[in-house]
């Protein structure tokens, strides 16, 4: 599959989720956020309420990172502000990830 860098989110639904493993099978990517400081990475909250991360070269996915159960209920927003990815969640909390080593930073309880 080629995927363009230009307009990523038309390929939202063909993310390669089934080379995670068998317990991504079904699972799809909700939304799609361009990194600001590196426009062919991109991130994405997943239904199963994890987060996938992946960069695009050469109109293929170059290398991808996933930070399994991020959140306890569903994802509602991720934000990607420089090198931290914001998620804000169902479960009522709102962490802060490096995106670096996919560590979570903090996490806030309402």
């Amino acid at each position: 599959m080629e995927i363009s860098n230009s307009n990523p989110s038309h390929y939202l639904n063909e993310l390669p989720l089934k080379s995670l493993g068998e317990s991504f099978e079904g699972t799809f990517a909700m939304s799609l956020q361009r990194n600001p400081m590196n426009q062919s990475f991109f991130h994405s909250q997943l239904s199963n309420n994890a987060l996938f991360s992946f960069s695009i070269g050469e109109g293929a996915i170059k290398s991808e990172s996933l930070i399994n159960q991020a959140h306890e209920k569903r994802i509602n927003e991720i934000f990607v502000d420089e090198n931290v990815l914001y998620s804000c969640s169902n479960d009522s909390t709102v962490k802060l990830w490096d995106l670096n080593t996919n560590k979570m930073i903090k996490s806030f309880k309402s």
